[in-house]
């Protein structure tokens, strides 16, 4: 996957914003990046879009962006001489996709049709927007859409909301989402920064979705598990060397620690790793399980907290 992708995936949203003064720009660009969002779609919406993305790349470098709704190659030039660094079409135009693989810049074309996947496909392309989402049928025609086509990736937009995000980012054929949620027009035209970072915060802690799945500790000997079986012996699994009552307790059976543990279960370990490590948390990566997807299940933090080891889990 290319490198710019593996960060939409690891951030989960892109704002995607239509700027009429390009002297606000860079502003939004700070108040998205102090919000935990280092990524910003500028939409060729309007004629400012250009000294819009000029204006951000030559002074804040902390931030990736994008360019979107591409209608041609004219606008792919533009783009990329203001600092774009990937392109995002509401359409699958042919011509403008045949243009960014020449020029080896990564596009995201819209499809939601089989027909139009199958196009992208044959010029190598398996991450697609899909828009408008809300209208097109969703989670439930992107989870169909991906039966036949296991191997694509889709960004939503349109009608993506802070409330109903997670249901997209749950499936594991969803890269990211695109939303204009977080910097709304009147709030660019406002000068509201302060509310523009409060909301990419409010994103990313909805994205972490972090909560406590169970408690536990580590044992060395078969004493707490065998009362924990006796008591709650319809309601328990044995896995490995653990005992777990769902939801609640596990009991982790070992020779080598002997503390206590609060596990926290989020729908993307990946994606929690990215936001808490900008937010200072570090992470014992010695501890990192995997699935047969390659997907991270399972990961402890470096630091106790109050005495507890701290994990996270997938959902």
């Amino acid at each position: 996957m290319n490198s710019i992708f593996e960060l939409v995936k690891k951030i989960g949203i892109v704002p995607v914003v239509k700027i009429e003064n390009p002297d606000y720009a860079l502003g939004l660009s700070h108040a998205l990046c102090e919000g935990g969002i280092p990524i910003i779609e500028i939409t060729f919406r309007t004629d400012k879009a250009y000294d819009a993305m000029k204006n951000i790349s030559y002074k804040n470098k902390d931030i990736i962006i994008g360019a979107g709704t591409v209608l041609n190659t004219a606008q792919v030039d533009k783009a990329l001489d203001a600092g774009a660094k990937f392109m995002v079409s509401p359409g699958f135009n042919e011509k403008v996709v045949s243009y960014c693989i020449k020029k080896n810049v990564p596009i995201v074309p819209g499809c939601i049709t089989p027909s139009e996947i199958e196009k992208a496909l044959e010029m190598g392309i398996n991450i697609l927007k899909f828009f408008p989402a809300a209208s097109s049928g969703g989670i439930g025609m992107i989870k169909d859409l991906s039966a036949p086509y296991s191997n694509i990736l889709f960004m939503p937009t349109g009608g993506v909301s802070l409330d109903n995000m997670n249901e997209y980012l749950s499936s594991d054929k969803v890269i990211a989402c695109g939303g204009t949620f977080i910097a709304k027009e009147d709030l660019i035209k406002s000068q509201d920064f302060d509310k523009i970072k409060e909301l990419a915060e409010k994103t990313v802690n909805k994205i972490l979705d972090l909560n406590i799945s169970h408690v536990g500790s580590y044992e060395d000997n078969d004493n707490s598990i065998k009362s924990f079986s006796d008591i709650f012996s319809n309601n328990y699994e044995s896995i490995d060397d653990s005992l777990i009552i769902k939801n609640v307790f596990e009991v982790r059976k070992t020779k080598e620690k002997n503390n206590k543990f609060i596990s926290f279960s989020t729908i993307s370990v990946e994606r929690a790793i990215y936001h808490l490590e900008n937010r200072k948390v570090e992470f014992d990566f010695t501890s990192m399980k995997k699935d047969k997807n390659d997907n991270i299940v399972y990961v402890s933090l470096k630091n106790k907290i109050s005495d507890f080891e701290i994990n996270l889990i997938k959902k």
